[in-house]
């Protein structure tokens, strides 16, 4: 047996790579504005007809840059353990379809308008319901092995991120290139976890060091406390690399403390 399914719109947000996605939207210390664009010709205006009575509502969702599935994956938090698929909200699924809890900011025409997201810019939207309290929010649910990830039922501290003499230099260089908004997504991908996981591109290196990479470009750093210290960018140049000659003149300035 199959279906079809057709979106009836796409989601408009902030973060166009996985890793830049928040994995616990709003949690994270990581806000932002998103906005649902319903397709015209299809008389959603009348079915959004209501909604706007709604604070929050559920936004079913098709994971478009997902090849294949995976019964066991290496989620983002927590101990480096695989869990079962089904144990968590992995887009590596048989089918994969997501769900996602927003706020409601404004509905307009055939736009709603939402906070605190965690979709990829241009995700089909398949579906849209209201979130209902009183029915679905279930005050003694457990949560598995995800609960031994938590503090008090609270997700663990952000950890604070400081940046060396060197670093700050070549990150206002690289943003004065016009690599925009540079530092703000290495902040959100470190300061949610450092911890080394190929999602989120960080592994370790020798000397207790660890190494991020974003793009064609790479930062080491280490972790004190809750701290994270991030003391050098260089470049991961390759062939397909998006700047080139941003690359060479990065590695020819010469960055001093």
């Amino acid at each position: 047996m199959t279906f079809n399914l057709t979106p009836i719109g796409f989601i408009e947000t902030p973060f166009e790579e996985k890793y830049e996605a928040p994995r616990q939207p709003g949690l994270e210390g990581i806000h932002s504005k998103s906005v649902i664009r319903l397709t015209p010709g299809n008389r959603y205006e009348q079915a959004l007809k209501d909604l706007d009575g709604f604070s929050h509502i559920w936004i079913i969702y098709w994971f478009d840059r997902v090849s294949g599935w995976k019964p066991l994956i290496l989620p983002p938090r927590g101990s480096a353990v695989k869990r079962g698929v089904f144990a968590t909200r992995s887009p590596h699924r048989p089918n994969p379809v997501g769900l996602s809890l927003v706020r409601i900011e404004e509905v307009n025409g055939l736009e709603i308008r939402i906070g605190d997201c965690d979709l990829l810019n241009g995700t089909p939207v398949l579906d849209i319901k209201p979130y209902l309290p009183y029915v679905e929010s279930v005050p003694e649910a457990t949560t598995g092995w995800i609960g031994s990830n938590l503090t008090n039922g609270e997700v663990l501290p952000v950890w604070e991120i400081e940046w060396s003499i060197t670093a700050v230099k070549q990150r206002l260089f690289l943003e004065r290139a016009g690599l925009s908004g540079f530092s703000k997504k290495v902040v959100q991908v470190l300061s949610s976890s450092p911890e080394p996981h190929p999602y989120k591109r960080i592994k370790t290196l020798e000397n207790g060091l660890f190494q991020l990479a974003w793009k064609d470009w790479r930062l080491s750093f280490r972790t004190e406390g809750n701290k994270v210290q991030i003391l050098e960018i260089y470049s991961g140049y390759q062939k397909n690399a998006e700047q080139p000659e941003l690359h060479r003149q990065f590695r020819e300035t010469l960055f001093q403390a």
